[in-house]
């Protein structure tokens, strides 16, 4: 076909398969291209999923080592609760279920609940008087901005020295909140 074309036809002929030659090159070049902008875009996005999927695997297991600690330091708390205490089995659940309730319901955690329980019982409260007291003196805790497990102890003591029962708690709380509050002092 070449060798038909002659003069300013064959020059043209060579000119148009130049352009063409170099139009193709040209699109092979902005296909490597793209191809090469994928694989690094490919490269870039397997990272960042691995890199998320390792920050995602590192806060799972930083979550649960935490809870694991978390749910340690709240059976520990108990057993220190049913040893002063000398509950049964089934007090001893029924406490674990109140300080669970009250960690859920409240601003305390259910092992600050136990603290509180714990002073309960080194004042001989026994365990249906530590679900029934827990309460006031939870609020009184809450309404006084101090440590659940202070308060507690300082409830006990005095409602030891007063005379008073475990089921007097509640009302003495209100009593004890509305005193320090209205005397400018703290429960403590």
């Amino acid at each position: 076909m070449w060798k038909k074309l002659k003069g300013k036809e064959y020059k043209l002929a060579i000119k148009i398969a130049a352009k063409v030659e170099k139009s193709f090159k040209d699109a092979m070049g902005n296909a490597k291209g793209a191809f090469e902008g994928l694989e690094k875009a490919g490269k870039i996005a397997f990272n960042t999923i691995k890199t998320g999927a390792t920050i995602a695997a590192t806060t799972a297991g930083t979550i649960v080592a935490a809870s694991t600690a978390i749910g340690s330091a709240f059976e520990s708390q108990m057993s220190t609760v049913q040893a002063i205490s000398g509950a049964t089995k089934e007090e001893f659940h029924l406490l674990k279920q109140k300080a669970q309730e009250m960690g859920e319901t409240t601003s305390f955690s259910a092992s600050e609940a136990g603290k509180a329980m714990e002073y309960m019982g080194m004042a001989g409260w026994k365990a249906q008087d530590m679900i029934n007291g827990i309460d006031g003196i939870m609020d009184l805790a809450a309404a006084s901005g101090e440590e659940l497990g202070i308060v507690s102890d300082i409830v006990t003591d005095a409602l030891t020295a007063f005379g008073l029962k475990a089921e007097n708690s509640a009302e003495f709380a209100d009593i004890l909140a509305a005193a320090s509050s209205n005397a400018n002092t703290n429960v403590s």
